[in-house]
């Protein structure tokens, strides 16, 4: 079963629950959670801030295997909680995901899931394998300075936040280095890879013939460089 199949389940908390990996987090290579900690709809700083946040998960799933990103919980001891601020969420998501990435992000759907009382209501967002590939985080995103707070008499002081390519690394969205977008641009999207293979050998030593075993490692280079 792959991360879409999953997606058309999901309906409830309950059945993120689910799906949810025996990792620390929850979360595995086409799983991640984000928590909303503040209301986004007419507040331009807030809004910013979680369209960077998203964009980068959004950007990772494309650029590798897609997956899946909840949005609006996160995990404790006992499971997931709902973790969200935002009164309609699915509305904040259509209006802003459109511009996230650049090129453009098309094929993901999104669905609102029932929190059963517990919160606003979380959002699951499905982002398939782009043929579009390497997407990267539009540059055009300002928010706030940490260091600028309280500065500026009450003006907001924001920052640029660059264009970046991430890739999915197990449980992370990761940076791609230079050298790695020009190998995806150059083998039309795909991701390199190198594969790793064991090689187990047996020896005997020794007048009593007594046997050791020996691992070596191959390393295959990526056939499309």
């Amino acid at each position: 079963m792959d991360a879409k199949d999953f997606f058309r389940k999901i309906n409830t908390i309950e059945d993120v629950e689910k799906i949810i990996s025996n990792t620390e987090d929850g979360e595995n290579d086409w799983l991640e959670f984000k928590s909303v900690h503040k209301k986004l709809k007419g507040f331009k700083k807030e809004s910013a801030q979680a369209r960077v946040l998203f964009a980068k998960e959004i950007c990772a799933f494309a650029n590798t295997d897609g997956g899946i990103l909840i949005i609006g919980v996160k995990k404790n001891d006992s499971g997931l909680e709902v973790s969200n601020c935002e009164d309609n969420l699915e509305d904040w998501f259509d209006a802003n995901a459109v511009n996230m990435l650049e090129p453009k992000l098309h094929g993901f759907s999104v669905k609102s899931i029932d929190a059963n009382g517990k919160g606003n209501n979380p959002i699951a967002v499905y982002i398939p394998k782009s043929n579009l590939s390497p997407h990267r985080v539009k540059s055009n995103y300002n928010h706030l300075n940490d260091e600028d707070k309280g500065k500026g008499k009450g003006k907001d002081k924001y920052k640029e936040i660059p264009g970046e390519y991430f890739v999915r690394r197990g449980t992370k969205s990761e940076k791609l280095a230079e050298n790695l977008v020009r190998a995806m641009y150059l083998s039309g999207g795909r991701y390199p890879s190198f594969k790793v293979t064991p090689i187990v050998k047996y020896a005997f030593m020794g007048e009593k013939a007594k046997s050791t075993i020996k691992v070596e490692l191959k390393i295959s280079p990526d056939k499309y460089k």
